[in-house]
């Protein structure tokens, strides 16, 4: 669950980096920025806008469009967020109760 902010401040550098998945998503963002570099975008933001980006893309759940398995499972927080996101993508369906979909309607 939740926690409080008494607990949260009680917390340990290496406890709130663990509890946070932090680490996982600092390295993430790391290779997301240094993939854009290599791939020498024109109009790439600076570095301080794509950290920014990305971990506001985590804070709303979006960080799970478009990547692979390993990481959706990686965390809670993904795991969340792509329910959330499949929930969204099939909440246009008139009748789910009828509709028959595969995994290759969802690729």
């Amino acid at each position: 669950g939740m926690l409080s902010a008494e607990a949260l401040a009680d917390l340990g550098a290496r406890e709130y980096l663990d509890t946070f998945h932090l680490e996982f998503y600092l390295r993430d963002a790391l290779a997301q920025f240094l993939s854009s570099a290599q791939r020498g975008r024109e109009a790439s933001p600076s570095p301080a806008e794509f950290f920014a980006n990305y971990f506001d893309a985590v804070l709303k759940g979006r960080q799970v469009s478009n990547r692979p398995y390993r990481f959706v499972k990686a965390t809670p927080l993904n795991r969340r967020s792509f329910v959330r996101f499949l929930r969204e993508g099939l909440g246009g369906i008139e009748a789910p109760e009828e509709t028959v979909a595969t995994a290759h309607d969802l690729h």
